[in-house]
């Protein structure tokens, strides 16, 4: 069984994403002597360095869910997480995961002649995410905090893109733009943890669907991100048939020291 784990784990690992240096187990019990001893047994048979406890080659074991015996081992397939970026040279508290905003462009069907809109751009990551994909026609990001615009402006300088951004600070619920002036508009919504409250919510979410819009032209796009689902479908109904929801996806994503699950909402503005 070590001989079949040490295959699998070479096996997914992934040469492009860097080279392994330590091991780091996440399981019940990690510190075990038996778990102490899988792991001089996994550092002899990668050859890595021994006993280090800040690993970059990340093994869970859990149980199955279907309470089976034995366990389910997962191993990362690179040193660094994929939601990692070279370009995150600026960070803020809540900032979007890039894997969850890869996701969002993706689910906004990007194209070269969008004229592309991010409500409450915050440091940037959508924006860069975007730019990333596929040229565009026009980027703009809105974000009511002068700080947030700050970071938002030195990622995309180290991403290669703030040339072809316009940054501007202002309110979601109240944009500078003439209506039916986007194409796509993506926004990752406060939750109400780290930023934002649930009373400010309460007046944003409405406020920014009213805007976005108004802004939208007939078949727009909208992607959004938010923890708070309940208070976002009931803003969605205020709009009556206004969107239509194509998809609502389930996303785990890291919080603090532990996961939360958070909602991707891919709508199409109705015509």
């Amino acid at each position: 069984r070590l001989q079949s784990l040490l295959s699998q784990v070479t096996r997914c690992s992934s040469p492009e994403g860097g080279v392994f240096a330590r091991i780091r187990i996440s399981a019940a019990g990690a510190d075990s002597s038996v778990f102490t001893r899988l792991r001089a047994e996994l550092e002899a048979g990668l050859h890595l360095e021994e006993g280090r406890e800040d690993g970059d080659l990340l093994l869970s074991f859990r149980r199955p869910h279907d309470r089976g015996s034995g366990w389910e081992v997962l191993a990362r397939t690179t040193p660094r997480p994929l939601s990692a970026r070279a370009w995150r040279v600026c960070s803020l508290p809540g900032a979007l995961n890039a894997t969850a905003a890869y996701a969002m462009i993706r689910l906004a069907e990007p194209r070269r002649d969008d004229r592309f809109v991010n409500l409450a751009c915050g440091s940037g990551t959508l924006l860069v995410e975007r730019l990333d994909h596929v040229p565009v026609r026009t980027a703009l990001g809105v974000d009511i905090s002068g700080e947030a615009l700050e970071c938002a402006r030195a990622n995309l300088a180290a991403s290669g893109h703030l040339s072809e951004v316009l940054l501007v600070q202002g309110d979601a619920g109240r944009l500078p733009l003439a209506s039916r002036s986007a194409d796509t508009l993506v926004a990752d919504l406060p939750y109400g943890m780290i930023m934002g409250s649930a009373a400010g919510n309460r007046r944003l979410y409405p406020a920014l669907l009213e805007e976005a819009t108004r802004i939208a032209v007939p078949g727009a796009r909208l992607v959004v991100i938010t923890a708070a689902r309940k208070l976002f479908e009931e803003a969605l109904r205020q709009m009556g048939p206004t969107w239509l929801v194509n998809r609502a996806i389930p996303v785990t994503i890291p919080f603090k020291d532990r996961s939360m699950t958070v909602i991707i909402y891919s709508l199409r503005r109705a015509g």
